[in-house]
């Protein structure tokens, strides 16, 4: 997979499918995601937007006092648009589609279209 400046990262770890076939989980289940670590790979790739099929945070929380560490790096410090509890169970023709194209969250003089992510 090859990530650039200003693409949109889509991360599939299944929540999604899980709901539609045993159902809804608490707020408080426990949930895997990226990690609020992956911020520093995310900013270095300039990535645009962040879309999961979870809340975008680990949960519980790896900090005391911060519930949501990841939207709290990514929204505040980077700018990150992120997608929260998105239905990434796209087929697009195989299990793992890893490119289609859509218009960018922000425009760029020098392309009008941006990659979409997904693993």
């Amino acid at each position: 997979m090859h990530v650039e400046a200003g693409d949109i990262l889509l991360v599939r770890p299944g929540n999604y499918r899980k709901i539609l076939d045993q159902g809804p989980v608490s707020t408080t289940a426990p949930m895997t995601i990226c990690q609020v670590a992956c911020t520093p790979w995310f900013k270095a790739r300039g990535i645009a937007m962040l879309g999961t099929d979870t809340s975008n945070d680990v949960r519980p929380s790896h900090y005391a006092n911060i519930a949501t560490p990841l939207h709290t790096v990514s929204l505040v410090a980077l700018g990150l648009w992120l997608i929260d509890n998105a239905n990434v169970c796209l087929d697009l023709h195989h299990p793992h589609a890893t490119v289609v194209s859509c218009s960018r969250p922000h425009p760029s003089p020098h392309c009008e279209t941006a990659s979409i992510q997904l693993f």
